[in-house]
């Protein structure tokens, strides 16, 4: 990831996004990683988390300031996958681990700003502030999880809104609600 990803951020203005895939703009160029094509911006970079069970792609990071911002496409309908019922399910999960969890407005809606414990890689244990937001579209989820020492920084939260207000959302590929919506390389693989 780019060492100036701040200075990438800080004219970006917020969008009217995330669109569906037939909804976006197209003057803009994206970096199509399956279900979620990503604008390209000199000095940004994305990198892929895969699955190590499967060897699938399983969400698409960029990082925005100081912190990293994954993302992860699922299918959804009225009922079934849901922000609100991915967004109960968090809080409890976070709240057994034990964390603190709280539920806050955000642009997108309900969003949580959770305090989890972390191991660290000297084995001594810390605080970690995380935000997770979603942005629910027809026939899709967007869940993003957002991690880094300014997570919850006004300058960060803007800068943050504004790269998940330009992502575009393919359903296409039609999977059971709450299931995850394929994630792929970018033509071209690690170079793209």
């Amino acid at each position: 990831m780019s060492d100036d990803a701040g200075e990438v951020w800080e004219d970006v203005e917020r969008a009217s996004g995330p669109w569906n895939v037939g909804d976006a703009p197209h003057d803009v160029e994206y970096v199509d990683f399956g279900a979620i094509r990503v604008p390209v911006l000199a000095g940004s970079r994305a990198r892929v988390e895969v699955a190590a069970d499967t060897g699938r792609v399983a969400a698409v990071t960029m990082r925005v300031d100081d912190c990293a911002v994954q993302a992860q496409a699922y299918a959804c309908d009225a009922t079934t996958g849901n922000w609100d019922e991915s967004r109960q399910e968090l809080v409890a999960h976070i709240r057994a681990i034990p964390g603190l969890a709280h539920v806050v407005e955000g642009h997108f809606g309900p969003e949580v700003i959770a305090v989890v414990p972390a191991r660290q890689r000297d084995g001594s244990v810390h605080d970690v502030t995380m935000r997770f937001v979603g942005v629910q579209g027809d026939d899709w989820l967007l869940r993003v999880s957002v991690t880094g020492p300014t997570v919850t920084r006004d300058a960060t939260v803007r800068h943050v809104d504004a790269f998940l207000s330009r992502l575009v959302i393919d359903a296409s590929h039609r999977v059971p609600p709450g299931s995850p919506l394929e994630l792929r390389l970018p033509a071209g693989g690690e170079d793209a």
